[in-house]
């Protein structure tokens, strides 16, 4: 029974080391995905916070209250999409 129980005790412990090298490895990707879709980029002359190089709010809306904040990020993203609309080839 001895040899069982150890047996037992080894596989939980490596069940357990598994799984946790598998959650920080998730972890890790998803810090790597958020890196690369979000991020600061010039857009018009001024500084955005962006999502898949998207603009979305100006560096100094930060500081914004939520609903300012909502309303900048709006406008930003139709201004964007207008510049993009720009640049389609037309079918």
């Amino acid at each position: 029974m001895k040899v069982l129980d150890e047996l037992k005790a080894w596989l939980s412990a490596e069940r357990k080391a598994r799984n946790e090298k598998k959650a920080a490895k998730k972890a890790a990707a998803l810090v790597r995905e958020s890196e690369a879709i979000v991020q600061a980029r010039e857009f018009s002359g001024e500084v955005y916070i962006c999502f898949n190089n998207v603009p979305l709010l100006p560096a100094d809306g930060l500081t914004w209250e939520v609903p300012t904040a909502l309303a900048v990020a709006r406008e930003a993203w139709l201004k964007w999409k207008e510049k993009e609309a720009e640049h389609e080839p037309r079918r």
